[in-house]
């Protein structure tokens, strides 16, 4: 527990104490107070569990126990104990118990913190914000009960000041971590961003003027500044690096290099707006930025990324599209691929629809360019390890057939085929589209939907593939390692099992030892018992041959006696 936390559960219990021991003069209550003082916790809460067993009824003996065992840094049991205090009648003691859990749920908090808490992983983050949480409502409710009290209003502040620097530091921490990965990556990072500040956008109209409306609002300029910094950001570090390169001067890369400086602009736009509560124009500039984004980093997706965004491009103009029912349309879309029906739901104009489908026209040509790349990458693997295999076996390998084909590149042969379907039907639909002949393009759109779809399903059984063998991978090491665990228990029960026999025979020796011990005893003093009854008989048979010599031979007896 830290230093503050311990002053303000002494400053609690030094109350609460002196109220028990005026009304019950109690030795363990006074010891509990005693060694809570010299900062004693453990034996403090010895003490007051002790009392509590005497007066479980007595809420100030139960929320001292439980302040110590929060001191002490039992937690959870603290918390059991402290519910139980803080539904009591008296206001100064159920305040005084809800302000205690919500602490408590502060230091388990900050107990799941990295040494470093900007590295806290993601999981942990999420469980240190449910306990923040449920602090907050416990100061609220502690607030509820005693609303002039200064310390809890001081606590909340503090706990908000803390919340608001441990996220700070998780963004900044996150958003180093993004800079660092692949400009598709990176790029793709800023525009899910820019269309989440588009949909906040939208979302904030639909309420009416209101503090709430315009909180809503800050926030998302203030996000919107972000993507501004991430933005011009991606163009510093790429002019960098193709100043190293000497490659700053190439069309390709001036053109690139500008598009992302309209990007910039265009996000930066819709900053200004955001500042201005401009909700209309704000949802603009947010959405135009988004289409900039991704039109930066679809030329550096990898395959089956530009499958994936094609494909849902291609679903979101069917679903525009006017002669389109779209309530079956929706339920067809959802039943046959619901992993792509994020943004379907976005209505488009006229001019967004013909630019959207010019765009499917684009991608598959690019989509085309990234299925030659990997197939020219997994045919390469294939021949590597045929080589392999001939050279371990010295046996020539069987060329692969087609039911041999993984779905990957299966996926990759189906976009190479269809590919120039595919386009000639997009191109063709924009055509119709400019014409409004939207019953002649609807057709044209659906078939270059379902050739996508047949190519992403392929794909998707290849992840799905991936994912079953992952999993198998996994339950074959759960399974080796509980083969390894058995193993050593079995091998320690046996060790034990040993300690245990040569245990016994060591004593069963040491009895044996012992026994020989007492019998040689036993024999010993029987033959001193033997010597001595030898010896006296010695003794009685020279006295009495002595005395028979006297009484036989007289010792002549001297003269002058």
């Amino acid at each position: 527990m830290s230093t503050i936390h311990a002053r303000f559960f002494v400053t609690k219990i030094i109350f609460l104490i002196f109220v028990s021991v005026c009304n019950a003069d109690s030795t363990s209550i006074r010891d509990g107070a005693d060694a809570f003082q010299k900062g004693e916790f453990k034996q403090a809460a010895n003490a007051f569990q002790k009392a509590a067993e005497n007066s479980p009824n007595n809420s100030r003996i139960v929320h001292n126990h439980g302040v110590a065992l929060a001191a002490s840094g039992e937690l959870d049991n603290a918390i059991e104990i402290l519910h139980k205090s803080a539904l009591d009648h008296d206001p100064k003691i159920a305040a005084s118990s809800l302000n205690s859990l919500a602490q408590i749920h502060i230091d388990k908090a900050k107990n799941l913190l990295s040494e470093n808490p900007a590295e806290t992983p993601e999981d942990k983050r999420n469980e240190i914000l449910k306990l923040i949480e449920k602090s907050e409502k416990y100061y609220a409710d502690s607030l509820a009960i005693e609303p002039e009290n200064k310390n809890i209003k001081q606590n909340i502040e503090q706990l908000k000041t803390w919340k608001t620097k441990i996220e700070s530091q998780w963004n900044q921490f996150d958003r180093i971590q993004k800079r660092q990965s692949d400009l598709y990556n990176r790029l793709n990072w800023i525009d899910n961003g820019q269309r989440e500040i588009a949909n906040s956008i939208a979302n904030s109209k639909e309420l009416s003027n209101s503090p709430k409306k315009y909180q809503s609002l800050y926030e998302s300029a203030e996000k919107q500044q972000q993507i501004v910094d991430e933005i011009n950001a991606v163009g510093n570090d790429l002019k960098n690096q193709l100043a190293q390169n000497n490659q700053q001067n190439s069309p390709e890369n001036a053109a690139f290099l500008q598009a992302i400086n309209n990007a910039r602009e265009i996000a930066a736009d819709a900053k200004k707006s955001l500042d201005n509560f401009d909700e209309n124009n704000s949802q603009k500039q947010a959405e135009l930025s988004s289409n900039q984004l991704r039109q930066l980093k679809l030329p550096f997706a990898p395959f089956e990324k530009v499958v994936e965004e094609t494909e849902k491009i291609q679903t979101q103009l069917v679903d525009n599209n006017p002669s389109s029912n779209k309530d079956n349309n929706d339920n067809n879309s959802q039943n046959q691929n619901p992993n792509n029906r994020n943004d379907n739901s976005k209505t488009l104009n006229l001019q967004q629809q013909i630019a959207e489908q010019q765009l499917v026209s684009n991608l598959t040509q690019l989509m085309l360019y990234r299925a030659k790349e990997e197939l020219a990458k997994l045919q390469s693997q294939q021949s590597q390890q045929s080589q392999s295999l001939t050279q371990n076996n010295n046996e020539p390998t069987q060329p692969t057939t087609p039911a041999q084909t993984n779905p990957q590149q299966k996926s990759i042969e189906l976009a190479i085929k269809y590919e120039p379907e595919i386009r000639k039907l997009a191109e063709e639909s924009v055509s119709l589209l400019n014409q409004n002949k939207f019953d002649n393009a609807l057709p044209k759109q659906k078939q270059a939907q379902k050739l996508l779809r047949e190519i992403l399903n392929q794909q998707n059984q290849n992840q799905n593939q991936n994912q079953d063998q992952k999993n198998q991978d996994q339950d074959q090491n759960q399974d080796q390692q509980n083969q390894n665990d058995q193993k050593n228990n079995e091998q320690n029960n046996d060790q034990k099992n040993n300690q245990s026999q040569s245990q016994e025979e060591k004593n069963e020796q040491k009895e044996n030892n012992s026994t020989n011990e007492e019998k040689s005893r036993q024999e010993e003093k029987a033959e001193r018992l033997i010597r001595q009854v030898k010896r006296k008989q010695q003794e009685a048979n020279e006295r009495r041959e002595e005395l028979r010599d006297v009484l036989l031979y007289p010792t002549p007896v001297d003269k002058d006696w």
